[in-house]
């Protein structure tokens, strides 16, 4: 398997100021709250081109730029914003994976993993696939460094050791390159960097030549767990992202017009022609009206009465009136 980490290095940053039409020229900040203290764990590049550096207590960045804006950062709404970028992504692969490991998350930081090995060639290659997903996340606002390793956990290394870069690793030489990074590639915990701080270590090959029930009792283990999920044997459970269901309801309706609206329902009797024979002007009438009083061959009194006359009134004789016509 070939795995592809993206790693967004300035995630919390870029999602606040890629919303912002002026997001390059804040000087913002982001801070956690460690041990009492309020310590920048992001810096936009308006930021640090005051001065201000990454690891700094709040205060001390306002006193290098006094226009320097500090927020706390805000892990619902990044894991809200990863989510729906990494739906972007399945454009690569359909085995898409978020990067589970919270303490990129307490850094303002993000990543996910996509199985590029039955993909790739689709796309011309490993290279063209790096290069299209680093050009995919800085078309949606997203710095982003690319690696692809045979390991998640070698490929999730080789981010952090060469931001914003292109790395692919394969061959004989993987082991090497990958026991030169330095340990703070494997993102330990501060108590752990403390002590590997102590012990003079600096990079993952002297990490790994400690006797490992030493290393264990005296470091954490989980540190041991990352370092085996990058050089081997062992091996880091991801589980396949699958993004929640989208619901959209759209109401269409005719485009508002000055003109009246035509009516497409049959023409009202009033509004038809009157029959032949009728005045003009006269009372229209309409076609079962005018049928029921037309003349019948039948009618002993179709010579002698008017087809346009009105009915007789109740109570009234129609012979004295017919004889009346006779006569």
């Amino acid at each position: 398997m070939r795995w592809m980490h993206v790693r967004f290095f300035a995630f919390a940053i870029d999602r606040i100021t890629r919303s912002h039409p002026e997001g390059d020229r804040i000087p913002l900040a982001l801070c956690r709250t460690e041990r009492n203290r309020e310590i920048l764990v992001g810096v936009a590049p308006a930021a640090l081109a005051l001065g201000v550096k990454l690891g700094q207590t709040a205060a001390a960045g306002r006193a290098v730029a006094s226009r320097l804006e500090v927020r706390p950062l805000d892990p619902r709404a990044d894991e809200a914003a990863l989510a729906s970028l990494a739906a972007s992504f399945f454009r690569f692969s359909p085995d898409l994976v978020l990067d589970p490991r919270p303490s990129a998350r307490d850094r303002g930081a993000a990543g996910l993993f996509v199985e590029i090995g039955r993909t790739a060639a689709r796309f011309g290659g490993e290279d063209a696939v790096m290069a299209a997903a680093r050009e995919l996340a800085r078309r949606l606002g997203y710095r982003a460094s690319v690696a692809v390793a045979d390991r998640a956990g070698a490929a999730r290394a080789l981010t952090w050791s060469r931001p914003e870069e292109l790395v692919r690793l394969e061959g004989a030489e993987a082991g090497a390159r990958l026991r030169a990074l330095p340990w703070p590639a494997l993102e330990p915990s501060t108590r752990a960097a403390e002590r590997l701080r102590l012990l003079g270590l600096t990079t993952l090959g002297e990490l790994e030549a400690l006797p490992r029930a030493g290393a264990r009792a005296r470091l954490d283990g989980e540190l041991l767990e990352r370092l085996d999920a990058v050089l081997g044997p062992g091996a880091e459970t991801l589980e396949r992202f699958r993004p929640a269901p989208r619901f959209r309801e759209t109401v269409s309706g005719g485009r508002p017009s000055r003109r009246p609206a035509r009516c497409s329902s049959p023409r009202s009797a009033s509004s038809r022609p009157p029959p032949p024979g009728s005045r003009r002007g006269a009372r229209p009438w309409s076609r079962r009206a005018w049928s029921s009083a037309s003349p019948s061959a039948d009618d002993d009194t179709s010579s002698s009465s008017d087809p346009r006359a009105p009915p007789l009134a109740p109570g009234s004789c129609g012979g004295s009136s017919s004889t009346a016509s006779s006569a």
